[in-house]
């Protein structure tokens, strides 16, 4: 299981600035633009086909990579996404 914790917020988005806010807060506190950065399974599943070519996401390409070479052998690593469940902890709040 893939567990996002740990996201980055849009450039413009005041919550970044302010770290006490942004701990405290749950999901319904954040607009679109926001939650869309913090969808840990979105985040995944959109990048699955490029093999997590963005310098954000190496942490997952990187776990695809060593996975991949004990089990699956995908011509991209990424595919062994679509055999392991991932969740966001956000549910209850945001937690840093």
């Amino acid at each position: 299981m893939i567990v996002g914790e740990s996201h980055y917020l849009p450039p413009k988005s005041p919550i970044s600035k302010q770290l006490n806010n942004w701990c405290s807060l749950n999901e319904s506190k954040l607009n679109e633009d926001e939650q869309e950065y913090t969808n840990t399974s979105k985040i995944i599943g959109n990048n699955i086909v490029n093999n997590f070519s963005n310098k954000a996401y190496a942490i997952y390409r990187n776990v695809c990579k060593v996975i991949n070479e004990i089990s699956f052998n995908y011509d991209n690593s990424a595919k062994i996404m679509d055999h392991l469940g991932r969740v966001n902890t956000k549910s209850k709040g945001l937690n840093c």
